[in-house]
């Protein structure tokens, strides 16, 4: 697919939307000047790994994302303590990455 540069626009709205509503971040984190691919929405040339949600295939992730799913959830929250070594660097890491879902 090639996108036209109001399509690219408009991903790249939905892109800063879709981050701070759902990820967490913060618009500002987000740099707009990077290419599509380095912002994570390029084409695909493979894929590989878990699938969110029971998807079973490449052609199901891609049903599921072009639907505007999301299949993040909560993180458990003792997912990093073997990570953590008590120390406050690994501490202000720690909160800022375990964010879990958005309701």
């Amino acid at each position: 697919m090639t996108a036209d540069i109001h399509q690219e626009a408009e991903l790249r709205h939905w892109l800063v939307d879709y981050r701070v509503t759902n990820i967490g971040s913060a618009p500002e984190e987000i740099d707009l000047d990077l290419s599509l691919n380095d912002l994570g929405v390029g084409s695909p040339k493979g894929v590989g790994g878990r699938f969110p949600a029971k998807i079973c295939g490449s052609e199901a992730l891609w049903q599921f994302v072009c639907e505007g799913r999301s299949a993040i959830g909560q993180i458990s929250p003792d997912r990093w303590q073997p990570f953590d070594d008590g120390s406050s660097v690994v501490a202000a890491v720690l909160a800022r990455i375990n964010r879990g879902a958005r309701s």
